[in-house]
């Protein structure tokens, strides 16, 4: 029955995203392949499980709760929005079951109120695609969608005027959809400034018939339901149209040249400019017309070329670094042109090509443009954004100082980035801190903590937490002392070492089996150490062994 179908409004192919997504190609929008409360099965492509049902506001509440295939902007689309995935050759349901598998032939919730009954909201009747309103209390069911791009005002609820080009002649182009209307409804005339005369009353057939020559132009056709659908205001009513653009239009039905999928229903789909409702009608039934053309080739000078629309932008890796790159991709219009990429945060991330490199910690907005040709316009900018993560670092933990009462130390430590080490401390009874120097209050454990907090490049490393111990004052210090040696048998006074003998607090033994020292704790049982304390207490150790004692400073309490 048509002969044409604007490219903004034609069917689609949507993309599978593989995630339980697709988007649609013509509107950038992307919709859960499944309704709320079912479950994406991924293996065999379908949804299962039973669709839950919401009153308005609790679907609307669903609105950036909702986390699925890894995003959390999911929103209740809007009845424009909603209506873009209705596909008229279809029911039982009205949908691309391929795309949204398992969908049930019931309600579905939009995010828009009636403008002139705020109790009742706009929904979709996916048996067939019928969209009207209802009372906000009634249980519908819900799919989610997200992003998208605006053309114009195609997915807004409110045609901007200025998507609008009134050319004086009585015809008006809508730029979004490229296409030209009547400002009249058939059996109107333009007399001027205003629209005069009675509208034909035509049954479907009668309609379709239309044709005729206007503004010098004969291509003119009966429009189809989706393009018919984008004249529809939903923020005014009675009539829910741009009156100063249409001038006399009536609140009744005008009838598009969609035929109803059901055949044996004997019905088209027509819209009723009351409140903007698609609705099935009778074909014998009488309606209103409004007649359209397409302006994609004519080369008329205040319409330019047709649209062309540039697909989503997409990363070949969805994280990026500060220093890493990552290469952007976008699908562009019927022009051919060479899509263009910008960066339009260029202090976060620069752009070379399609190599997209991250400079500092933030979010990075890349913007993809398409030049237009004789048949084409510019396609408009799309956006997408991509989140810019710090580089990660690490701590290493040098050599501690040797730190007795009243002493001090210098701590050390070095982070992977470069970056300067700070340092804290927890016992502050113990210890104190100031930059890198640590200084001994009384004798324990020292805990220390290391700290690099980032900057711009690097995200904050892992504290690291450490102990040193600060010991008495006076005694010697000694990393080690064989009292014995390696091969005598001399008994060694341990007073003629050491002065305070209760320093002495870390006793090794010699296991020529391991080749190694073992520390008397697990290493060594009780009597064992018992054994030889008692020994180095009598200034004496006995034959029988290599034992290694050490002094450490202060583990023995103050």
């Amino acid at each position: 029955m048509v002969g044409s179908v604007s490219p903004a409004l034609a069917a689609k192919t949507y993309s599978d995203n593989g995630d339980g997504t697709v988007t649609d190609p013509t509107t950038g929008l992307v919709w859960m392949r499944c309704s709320m409360g079912q479950t994406w099965d991924g293996v065999n492509s379908t949804c299962t499980g039973t669709a839950s049902t919401y009153t308005f506001d609790q679907a609307n509440a669903l609105t950036g709760t909702v986390t699925f295939a890894g995003q959390s902007d999911w929103r209740v689309p809007n009845i424009r929005e909603l209506q873009t995935i209705v596909n008229r050759d279809a029911f039982d349901p009205s949908i691309d079951r391929s795309a949204f598998p398992a969908t049930s032939s019931s309600f579905f919730w939009s995010s828009t109120n009636l403008s002139y009954d705020l109790s009742s909201a706009w929904f979709v009747f996916f048996y067939d695609g019928y969209a009207f309103g209802g009372n906000r209390i009634d249980y519908h069911e819900v799919r989610l969608v997200r992003g998208g791009k605006t053309v114009g005002s195609l997915l807004a609820i409110s045609p901007l005027a200025s998507d609008y080009v009134d050319h004086g002649d009585g015809t008006v182009t809508h730029t979004p959809t490229h296409l030209m209307w009547k400002k009249c409804a058939e059996g109107l005339s333009w007399t001027g400034g205003a629209c005069s005369g009675v509208a034909i009353d035509a049954s479907a057939d009668t309609a379709a018939a239309y044709t005729g020559t206007f503004s010098g132009r004969n291509d003119w056709r009966i429009p189809t339901e989706a393009e018919l659908l984008s004249l529809v205001d939903y923020s005014v009513n009675y009539p829910a149209i741009n009156s100063s653009f249409f001038p006399g239009t009536s609140s009744h039905s005008f009838w598009s040249g969609s035929s109803h999928a059901n055949s044996g229903s004997f019905q088209d789909w027509s819209v009723n400019f009351g409140d903007g409702s698609a609705k099935p009608a009778n074909r014998y039934s009488g309606g209103s017309l409004r007649l359209v053309r397409d302006t994609q080739f004519d080369g008329s000078p205040s319409i330019g070329g047709a649209e062309q629309i540039i697909g989503l932008i997409g990363f070949s890796s969805n994280t990026l670094a500060v220093g890493s790159v990552t290469t952007v991709t976008a699908s562009g219009g019927a022009s051919g042109n060479l899509v263009t990429f910008g960066s339009t945060t260029p202090t976060i991330c620069a752009v070379s090509g399609d190599t997209v490199t991250g400079l500092a910690f933030g979010t990075c907005t890349i913007s993809a443009n398409q030049a237009g040709n004789a048949n084409y316009v510019a396609a408009a900018e799309v956006t997408q954004t991509i989140a810019v993560a710090k580089l990660s670092q690490s701590i290493s933990i040098g050599t501690a100082p040797i730190v007795t009462v009243g002493g001090s130390g210098t701590l050390s430590a070095i982070a992977s980035s470069g970056l300067p080490v700070a340092f804290a401390v927890t016992t502050p009874t113990v210890c104190s801190v100031s930059d890198t120097t640590v200084t001994g209050l009384t004798t324990g454990t020292c805990t220390l903590t290391a700290i690099q907090t980032g900057d711009a490049s690097f995200a904050a490393a892992p504290q690291v937490t450490y102990n040193i111990a600060i010991g008495k004052v006076g005694a010697p210090l000694l990393q080690g002392w064989n009292l014995l040696g390696n091969a005598t048998d001399q008994t060694v006074t341990v007073g003629a070492l050491f002065s305070d003998t209760a320093q002495i607090t870390t006793v090794w033994k010699w296991d020529a089996t391991k080749s190694s020292w073992l520390f008397f704790s697990p290493s060594l049982n009780a009597v064992d150490f018992t054994t030889v304390r008692s020994k180095v207490e009598q200034n004496q150790l006995v034959r029988g062994g290599c034992w290694l004692v050490l002094q450490v400073i202060g583990l023995q309490g103050a």
